[in-house]
C-alpha cells in the first residue's frame, strides 16, 4: 500500500506539473496576443494605416469584429468600406456555415488523430512511446 501511495501522489504531482506547464504556455500566447490588443485600441492604430492593405482587415477583424465597425466604417472611409453584404460569409446560408464548420473540424481531429499515431509508432533511436 505505501508503493501505490507513492505512485499515486507522483502521479498527482505530475499532472499539477503538466497544469502549470500548460497554463504557462498558453499564457505565451494570449498575454502578448492581449497586450496587443489594448496597444492597437489606445494608440488608434487603425486610423494610422492604409485602409485598403492586408493589415487593415487583419487588424480590424481581429482586435474590432467586422460588425462592430462596419457602421462606423462606411460613415469614414465611404462606399468603398467593407460592409457585411460584400462578406462572402454573411451571404450563406445557417446550414451551409454547419456543415463547412463540421468538414473543418473532422478534418482536423483526423489530422491530429493521424499525426498522433504517426508520432506514436515511431522509433525515436532506442526509445519508442508506451501507451
Amino acid at each position: 500500500n505505501a508503493e501505490y501511495g507513492k505512485q499515486w501522489y507522483q502521479r498527482r504531482v505530475r499532472g499539477f506539473l503538466s497544469l502549470i506547464q500548460n497554463l504557462f504556455t498558453y499564457g505565451l500566447v494570449i498575454v502578448p496576443g492581449a497586450l496587443a490588443i489594448r496597444w492597437v485600441k489606445q494608440t488608434n492604430y487603425i486610423e494610422k494605416i492604409n485602409p485598403g492593405g492586408p493589415m487593415y482587415k487583419l487588424i480590424l477583424t481581429c482586435v474590432y469584429g467586422k460588425k462592430d465597425i462596419v457602421a462606423d466604417d462606411i460613415l469614414e472611409k465611404g462606399e468603398g468600406a467593407i460592409t457585411p453584404e460584400a462578406t462572402k460569409a454573411e451571404n450563406q446560408s445557417p446550414v451551409k456555415k454547419l456543415l463547412l464548420c463540421v468538414i473543418g473540424l473532422q478534418c482536423s481531429y483526423l489530422m491530429w488523430g493521424y499525426l498522433q499515431e504517426k508520432i506514436m509508432i515511431t522509433k525515436y533511436g532506442d526509445m519508442q512511446f508506451k501507451d
